[in-house]
Parts: C-alpha cells; sequence; structure tokens
C-alpha cells in the first residue's frame, strides 16, 4: 500500500506539472494530497506498531525529524533545478525519480514486499 501511495502520489504531481486545464490541475491538486496523506499514515503506523513501548517516544520523535525536516533538505535543489529549466520539468523530473524508485521497490525490495506488521 505504501509503494501504490507513492506511485499515486508521483503520478498526481506528474500530471499537475503538465496539464494547463484548471480542473484537471485541482483534481491532480487533491490525488497529490490523498495519496501523500495515505503514505505518510502508513508509515506512522508502522513505525508505531514496530517500536517497543519503552522507545516510542524517542523513536516518534526522530521520526518527525526525518520525515519533516529531511524533504527540506531538497527544497533548494530543486529551486536551483526548476530555475534552470522550469517549474513543470522540475516537478516531472522529481516525480519520475519518486516513480522510478517506487517501481523500483515494488519489485526488488523484498523486505518491503514481504512485510507483516
Amino acid at each position: 500500500m505504501i509503494l501504490g501511495a507513492t506511485a499515486g502520489y508521483a503520478c498526481g504531481c506528474i500530471v499537475l506539472a503538465r496539464v494547463a486545464i484548471f480542473p484537471v490541475a485541482v483534481f491532480a491538486a487533491t490525488t497529490i494530497g490523498f495519496f501523500d496523506a495515505m503514505a505518510t499514515t502508513l508509515r506512522q503506523v508502522l513505525v508505531q506498531i514496530d517500536t517497543p513501548d519503552r522507545l516510542r517516544g524517542r523513536v516518534t520523535a526522530a521520526y518527525q525529524m526525518v520525515s519533516r525536516g529531511g524533504p527540506s533538505l531538497g527544497q533548494a535543489q530543486m529551486g536551483a533545478v526548476a530555475a534552470q529549466v522550469g517549474a513543470p520539468l522540475a516537478l516531472t523530473l522529481g516525480a519520475s525519480v519518486t516513480l522510478v524508485y517506487a517501481a523500483t521497490l515494488s519489485l526488488r525490495g523484498r523486505t518491503i514486499r514481504r512485510y507483516k506488521g
């Protein structure tokens, strides 16, 4: 489900980057929000399930720092790419990397595919 949500997020980003029709752009943005919420919730659930009770607060704090702070580290780089090639192409490239990553993990990531919780 996480890989599917990640792929759905990436596809929504690609559609948003490429579309010039406002209602389709609104639908793409809604799709992005839906799949982002789904993937975020699933990841948080897995962290909560797999963390021993005595470590849950510390692990959750570390997870929050990485999941909220980590993406911010790439914003300057994506801004630089967007300045060079334009925002639509930059968003398409970033989403394509995410889509390839999700597809690769779904095909080759045995740990993720076999996870039983």
